[in-house]
């Protein structure tokens, strides 16, 4: 009898936890930074910011790569994306990782919301 108590129990802490951390994973998003703020101590952290695609290229040859400069109200940044969206002059949310490439800081998004176009 102990046994299928414990049983029971575990069964139902873990799937307790699971929806507890599903949850969690699409609710928590790191806070909006300003573009301004994004300095080197933020390199591989998660950064969620908002601004207008002031404009947008294409890098590579066999593996293209998207590139949208982001502006807010007070600086702006290259944004990296492995989707073809076109974006220009659109008020958009990023998510995504701060990283350092040729000592410029930009962003490899993760997800890219479309607040206005």
């Amino acid at each position: 009898m102990k046994e299928k108590t414990l049983l029971k129990f575990s069964f139902t802490t873990t799937i307790v936890m699971l929806l507890l951390l599903t949850f969690l994973s699409m609710n928590l998003k790191p806070k909006e930074t300003k573009i301004s703020e994004i300095n080197e101590k933020m390199l591989n952290e998660w950064v969620y910011v908002k601004g207008t695609v002031v404009d947008e290229k294409v890098m590579g040859n066999e593996k293209k790569i998207y590139v949208f400069i982001v502006q807010d109200e007070d600086g702006k940044i290259e944004v990296f994306y492995d989707s073809n969206l076109t974006l220009k002059g659109c008020t958009v949310k990023v998510l995504g990782k701060v990283f350092q490439y040729k000592s410029k800081l930009e962003i490899e998004a993760k997800q890219i919301e479309i607040i206005k176009c």
